[in-house]
């Protein structure tokens, strides 16, 4: 979790916390600061502050060395986003078309059914859990039809835009 500093007050905010600290105790604060990588934040820029340094990076500054390897978690997640906007751009049913649309607007959206639908019910307020398992299908196809274009496009040297509609016409699940 990412905390701020109040450049009006000198309070220690959470990021969650933030709005109730402007509402109800520093009106006046303009600029939050990032206590752990000290950059300045006017109006609502906090808001794209989702990540910041490590613990390591900012204690051993020019002698950090980063893993060779990227965060997989991290990498799992923008595919599985990546895979929400593909499912909401080939869907052609518009109640699935809609829920797809507020899912895609998440960046925490869970991978795995079980949390997908209490996630679903918690943020979204959608209950009918059978809808819900056919929308991580519906995920879960686009995934695969992503993995298939991508080959389509890596070995068969055919175009982005054939690519595509090649997705749209054969992968597209209508719920």
């Amino acid at each position: 979790m990412v905390t701020f500093t109040c450049n009006a007050c000198g309070d220690s905010v959470k990021k969650d916390k933030v709005d109730t600290h402007y509402r109800t105790k520093c009106p006046e604060c303009n600029v939050l600061s990032c206590i752990d990588c000290g950059k300045d934040f006017a109006g609502e820029g906090y808001r794209a502050h989702n990540s910041c340094i490590s613990e390591a990076e900012k204690y051993q500054g020019a002698l950090y060395k980063p893993k060779d390897k990227a965060n997989k978690g991290d990498i799992k997640q923008q595919q599985w986003l990546t895979n929400v906007h593909l499912a909401k751009a080939t869907i052609k049913d518009p109640k699935m078309k809609s829920a797809l649309d507020k899912i895609s607007k998440y960046q925490n959206v869970p991978r795995k059914q079980k949390k997908f639908i209490n996630f679903a019910k918690n943020s979204l307020k959608i209950y009918d859990e059978a809808f819900l398992g056919v929308c991580v299908s519906t995920i879960r196809t686009s995934q695969h039809c992503s993995v298939l274009c991508a080959c389509m496009l890596r070995f068969q040297h055919v175009s982005y835009s054939s690519a595509i509609v090649h997705m749209s016409t054969t992968c597209s699940v209508v719920a």
